[in-house]
């Protein structure tokens, strides 16, 4: 049995491999297969990709099942049929037929090892230990549910604000055919701020197209500070395995000779947790589904995919009906004492609208005591007295804010009165105009 190697030199400038990087329309999925493809290139010794289309198809079909072979033992079922879905994949699109059920038939059964996602409180450890960049890296993952590739892309520029609640809308995939937006959470935008205000103390120039993350530097270095240089996705993966294995979340386990980390099963996923654990949210907040699927890159299947045309804003607002982003902060936010402030904050809100009401209803009363007091001592007054009786009514709605309606509705019995008493002054100065005296 052929052992499993890896090739120092490998070029990738056929057009085979062309064909395969250019077809395969997702950026995760291409990182993946890329690190798969290159694991069979190597095991079989090979110094460009086009040499696997050659021969026969029984001579690649036995390599392949030779290549399954080696991995059984030391990989899962289901870790052997992801590598070999990149190998087929590669095949398919050089247009080469080859009998992958029966290829596929020698992997064999094996129970499937499903993953779960992070805890809030696993996120919180993790937060409690990481470093500022980390703390970037961790909180737009956790609260925007990008795909672990998106990261590395994303630039200043793609970061649009939305003060009314302190967040960022994000652009994925800039003018690629997967572009779509998202939002983080305004715990998440002021790591981000202050990790740009951190680089540029230390001499970057921060402009529209700086990086969202960065290399780690040493800020003694000043060359190294100013010159930023982007990270690779593989290079996040490590970094938040390492932060959750730091914080005691996942455990580290010890590989045996060929093994790399990409074959030992962990329960939850590097990164891909963290975007289990947003959807896992979103949806406890009770986040219109089909928003979520929006909002974490998804194409709508079916005749919605033709129809549906949300905007920007009702992704973020949603309605009385439909909860958008917005209404799953608080299910996103993983510091507690960001949660408590909101909730002291929203607290002071409500205690002040409490005050004002009770304001109001007080104010009431005081107007309803006075316009009861005047439409009960009407009958007896004078007309100076009803004057200043009435001054001293509009003076207390003045100060109440009272509205006209419902001043008339305190005051209908003295008005019907005055009314009254108004036809009867107009009957008494005719009656005298015409010389009669009233009995």
């Amino acid at each position: 049995m052929t052992k499993m190697s890896t090739t120092p030199a490998i070029s990738y400038g056929s057009q085979a491999w062309v064909n395969f990087v250019n077809l395969l329309d997702n950026k995760e999925t291409l990182t993946g297969y890329t690190h798969d493809i290159r694991q069979y290139i190597g095991f079989l010794k090979l110094q460009d990709p086009a040499e696997l289309l050659n021969g026969t198809a029984e001579k690649q079909e036995n390599l392949a099942i030779s290549f399954i072979m080696s991995m059984k033992g030391k990989r899962s079922v289901s870790r052997i049929r992801r590598i070999m879905a990149a190998v087929k994949a590669f095949y398919d699109i050089n247009r080469v037929t080859l009998n992958w059920k029966f290829i596929l038939r020698h992997v064999g059964k094996g129970k499937t090892l499903k993953d779960t996602s992070y805890s809030m409180e696993q996120i919180r450890k993790a937060l409690a230990v990481a470093s500022l960049r980390n703390k970037v890296m961790l909180l737009v993952y956790a609260s925007s549910g990008v795909r672990r590739a998106a990261l590395p892309e994303l630039r200043k520029r793609h970061l649009v604000p939305i003060d009314t609640y302190g967040i960022y809308k994000i652009v994925v995939y800039e003018n690629d055919d997967e572009e779509y937006i998202t939002y983080c959470t305004p715990e998440c935008r002021a790591v981000i701020d202050e990790y740009f205000e951190y680089r540029a103390r230390y001499g970057e120039r921060i402009t529209p197209e700086s990086l969202l993350v960065r290399d780690e530097f040493n800020r003694e270095d000043q060359f190294r500070a100013t010159k930023p240089q982007p990270i690779k996705a593989s290079t996040i993966s490590t970094t938040m395995i390492e932060l959750f294995e730091k914080a005691g979340v996942r455990q580290r386990i010890k590989l045996t000779e060929g093994q790399t980390r990409f074959d030992v099963h962990q329960s939850i996923k590097g990164v891909h947790g963290l975007r289990k654990t947003w959807d896992t949210q979103m949806t406890l907040a009770g986040v219109q589904p089909l928003w979520i699927e929006l909002l974490e890159g998804h194409r709508i299947k079916g005749m919605k995919s033709h129809y549906l045309r949300p905007t920007d804003e009702q992704l973020l607002e949603g309605s009385d009906r439909l909860y958008g982003y917005a209404h799953a902060i608080d299910y996103l936010t993983v510091n507690e004492e960001n949660r408590l402030k909101k909730q002291v904050q929203e607290l002071r809100i409500k205690k002040t609208e409490l005050d004002a009401l009770k304001a109001r209803v007080d104010a009431m009363d005081e107007v309803y005591g006075v316009a009861k007091r005047f439409n009960e001592e009407f009958p007896k007054l004078s007309d100076v007295d009803i004057n200043l009786k009435l001054l001293n009514v509009l003076t207390h709605v003045t100060k109440s804010g009272v509205s006209p309606e419902e001043l008339y509705t305190l005051m209908a019995p003295a008005f019907k009165s005055l009314q009254n008493f108004g036809r009867k002054g107009k009957e008494k100065d005719a009656t005298q105009a015409s010389g009669d005296q009233p009995t």
